[in-house]
C-alpha cells in the first residue's frame, strides 16, 4: 500500500496515543533475531533507518498541544529535572517514519512546554525533519529508561497500521520507549515498528 494512503489513516486518528504494559526488555525473552536489535539498539534510528534503505522520508501526522496520559505523565515524571503539576502543556508530535514509500516506523513524542524553551524551543519547529537527528547531534543528549511493548491485533494503534496489510503476516506490533534529555529537559520518545519494518525479518 502507498505511503500516502497509510498517512491518511494515521492522520485521521490523531492523536493516536500509545499507551501499553511497557517494561524492560529482559521481561521478554521471547524476543529474538532482528526484532530484539531493532528494540534494544540505543544509536540514532533514523540513521538505521537510512542505511536500509533508499529514500527515507518523515511525514508529519500531526503536532499540537494536546492532553496526555497518565502513564506518560509517569514516565516523565521519572525525571530528576521535572516535577510535572496539572497545569503544564504538552506538545505532542505524531510522525512516520518511511522507507522507500512504506512506513516503518510510527513516532509519537511527548514534550513539556517547559522544555521547549532556549536551543530546545527548535523541537517545536522540525515540520517533517527527523527529531533523531536533533537528539543525537546534541552533545546535551542523555538517554534512559529504554522499555518496549506489544501492540495485539485489537489495540488502536495496530488497527490503524494493519489496514492495507491484511496478508503482512505481523499480528503483533512492537514498540520501544525512551526518556530522553536535551541540555537536561525531558521529552518522551515512543516508536512502534510497522508491518513492513525490516525488524520483523527473521534476520538482518
Amino acid at each position: 500500500m502507498p505511503a500516502l494512503s497509510h498517512f491518511q489513516h494515521f492522520q485521521q486518528a490523531f492523536p493516536l496515543g500509545v499507551d501499553a504494559s511497557w517494561q524492560v526488555v529482559e521481561h521478554h525473552p521471547e524476543l529474538g533475531g532482528s526484532l530484539h536489535s531493532w528494540l534494544t539498539d540505543t544509536g540514532s534510528l533514523t540513521e538505521r533507518l537510512v542505511a536500509s534503505c533508499q529514500q527515507f522520508s518523515v511525514r508529519l501526522i500531526g503536532q499540537d498541544f494536546l492532553p496526555v496520559s497518565e502513564v506518560e505523565r509517569q514516565a516523565l515524571a521519572d525525571s530528576k529535572y521535572f516535577n510535572p503539576s496539572a497545569n503544564i502543556q504538552y506538545l505532542v508530535r505524531e510522525v512516520l517514519l518511511c522507507c522507500d514509500q512504506q512506513p516503518w516506523v510510527f513516532a509519537r513524542t511527548v514534550i513539556p512546554a517547559s522544555t521547549l524553551t532556549g536551543e530546545e524551543r527548535q523541537l517545536a519547529e522540525l515540520g517533517e525533519q527527523p527529531l533523531g537527528a536533533t537528539l543525537f547531534n546534541a552533545a546535551s543528549m542523555t538517554r534512559q529508561n529504554l522499555v518496549v511493548a506489544a501492540f495485539s491485533s485489537s489495540t488502536q494503534v495496530s488497527r490503524v497500521a494493519q489496514q492495507g496489510f491484511d496478508d503482512a503476516g505481523v499480528t503483533t506490533l512492537w514498540g520501544r520507549r525512551s526518556l530522553f534529555h536535551l541540555s537536561n529537559k525531558p521529552l518522551l520518545v515512543h516508536e512502534i515498528f510497522l508491518p513492513a519494518a525490516q525488524a520483523y525479518q527473521q534476520n538482518d
